[in-house]
């Protein structure tokens, strides 16, 4: 069972993203984060494989935030803009998708 937690300021975004999760039997979704700080509270206090994580989000941005992490677990970013997938791959993020997600795109 991979562990997944969900980090996106948009509610539909990570609605989308949780049920995409849900459609496959090895992932576990731990949490859905509107912001880093919850999503931080939730990383010290669960194991977590895979982050899905946006981009552009109020405070702190999600690459900001990957870097942050001393021991961040495998990360796909998942962002309407796609200009920073070069940095974002620079962190050695699995993947980086462009929203809107579709369900084939997001099996891949």
């Amino acid at each position: 069972m991979i562990n997944c937690l969900i980090i996106d300021d948009e509610p539909f975004a990570r609605e989308l993203l949780a049920g995409y999760v849900a459609q496959l039997p090895q992932l576990h979704l731990v949490a859905s984060c509107a912001h880093v700080f919850e999503a931080l509270e939730v990383l010290q206090q669960q194991r977590v494989d895979l982050l899905f994580s946006d981009i552009n989000m109020p405070q702190v941005n999600g690459l900001e935030f990957v870097r942050s992490l001393h021991a961040p677990p495998y990360v796909i970013f998942v962002t309407a803009s796609p200009h920073h997938a070069l940095e974002g791959y620079e962190l050695d993020a699995l993947d980086y998708v462009v929203k809107p997600v579709s369900l084939p795109r997001f099996m891949k």
